[in-house]
């Protein structure tokens, strides 16, 4: 059994809400139908208007009702069991094409169910990736329990019932939504990673949450064009994230600019590795040299010259970083250079100084 919350009272759960929730759209007003009933989008706190591509807006609930309105509007109808006392929450979402929305969302401690008469009547059976920002609690679905903090990605599918147990305070979701066509994954493929955590060997999975945590902490929203765009990239390296958690192996993205968000993610986090080159790049991510080349040049970049930009970037951080107490050869080696001279060399024809005046002019 899962810890209980406490200091929680339980929320009753109103006959509206038990039924399913439909969005009708016209021009920029949607439309909640409720079972059989037409009602304008509006609840307790106010009219809920169609997310678009040009402004970035948060919505906050002050309670309980309103959060479960709001989250189920958003998402899919959902029933709230437990709660803090002074419980609130806040959403911020994007909508990224007709079919992928991604999320932040922020909450007090809170027991979530997507019960089986929910289920039974969806409308719809998009898939949710959740990445846990902060706090720690349980997802569980088709009878599994999985842990989840901070750096955790779950999957959950909502046309079937689960259960979002977040037992801390001051909990952060980024929550990716999209149908399963937009994903182009296999149900059975779903089902095995659904209510488990997304793990293992798997270079997408690295990427998508840099990806999508980079895109919530943007503080504009993007244009139409380039939000379908990144719709594209994200369900690309989702995807490949759940092809390589179902087979234990790494699966990379299909399309260029995923792949080269999965590259770039790749060079970051392997930066202290002296092995670091082109070649071993392409060999991680399964693709010849020349490829690799292309999907760079595309970018109007060389492989070897990011390695080389990122390698001195990450020192020069470094050095003007005074609580790391580094010396200059402890830099040297932390991002990849085999000897201080090399270092020395490259990070003077980059910023025009030495790394000893570097650090002298930035402490």
């Amino acid at each position: 059994m899962s810890p209980a919350i406490s200091d929680v009272y339980t929320i009753g759960f109103t006959s509206r809400a038990t039924l399913g929730i439909a969005c009708m759209q016209i021009g920029d007003l949607c439309i909640l139908t409720f079972g059989r009933t037409e009602l304008p989008g509006y609840w307790g706190y106010g009219r809920y208007e169609k997310p678009d591509w040009t402004t970035v807006s948060t919505i906050t609930a002050h309670n309980t009702d309103e959060w479960r309105d709001i989250a189920s509007a958003s998402f899919v109808p959902l029933s709230i069991e437990q709660s803090a006392r002074d419980f609130t929450a806040s959403l911020d979402m994007r909508q990224l094409s007709p079919d992928v929305s991604i999320a932040g969302v922020t909450d007090q401690a809170i027991v979530i169910n997507r019960t089986e008469r929910l289920a039974s009547a969806s409308l719809s059976d998009d898939i949710h990736i959740s990445l846990q920002a902060a706090g720690r609690g349980f997802v569980s679905q088709y009878g599994r329990v999985t842990d989840v903090s901070p750096g955790v990605l779950t999957v959950t599918e909502t046309h079937r019932p689960f259960t979002l147990n977040y037992v801390e305070p001051n909990q952060r979701h980024i929550v990716l939504q999209a149908s399963r066509s937009a994903l182009g994954v296999s149900d059975d493929m779903i089902r095995h990673v659904a209510g488990r955590q997304v793990s293992g060997p798997n270079p997408a999975r690295d990427a998508y949450v840099s990806l999508v945590t980079s895109l919530m902490a943007q503080p504009e929203a993007l244009s139409e064009p380039a939000s379908l765009e990144m719709s594209g990239i994200v369900t690309s390296l989702a995807s490949a994230m759940l092809r390589s958690a179902f087979e234990s192996t790494p699966i990379m993205p299909t399309t260029n600019e995923a792949l080269f968000l999965a590259m770039r993610n790749f060079i970051r986090s392997h930066l202290s590795s002296p092995m670091l080159s082109p070649e071993t790049v392409a060999r991680a991510h399964f693709v010849s040299r020349r490829k690799l080349y292309e999907i760079f040049e595309l970018h109007g970049e060389a492989p070897a010259d990011v390695i080389r930009t990122e390698r001195i970037t990450r020192a020069a951080e470094l050095l003007g970083n005074s609580a790391a107490h580094a010396s200059i050869s402890d830099v040297a080696f932390m991002t990849g250079f085999s000897d201080v001279t090399t270092f020395t060399r490259a990070f003077r024809r980059h910023f025009g100084v030495t790394p000893r005046d570097w650090r002298q002019r930035i402490g």
